[in-house]
């Protein structure tokens, strides 16, 4: 193993957190029937000595599509029509 980086390490000024603009929203996670969507933001310079932290959120959370689905229709049969005449005079018909 060698050593390196000998030079004395010089003070840096305190620096404040700073963090970036919000993202666009994410598509809903859901069509309906209530899903979530979210947007994030970035830190650009992270807290240096005395510096005020990030106390800010990076992610956001929020729901949306929450009308609900649509229900499942079923299949509905008509009532029963006349009977249509015989197929046959004789000897049996439908």
């Amino acid at each position: 193993v060698q050593g390196c980086n000998y030079k004395t390490c010089v003070e840096q000024d305190d620096q404040d957190c700073i963090i970036g603009d919000w993202s666009q929203w994410s598509l809903c996670s859901e069509d309906c029937g209530g899903g979530q969507r979210w947007r994030g933001r970035e830190v650009v310079q992270e807290l240096r000595g005395s510096g005020q932290p990030c106390a800010n959120a990076t992610k956001e959370v929020t729901p949306c599509n929450q009308f609900p689905c649509k229900a499942p229709v079923d299949c509905k049969w008509s009532d029963w029509g006349q009977w249509g005449a015989c197929s046959a005079d004789c000897d049996g018909g439908q």
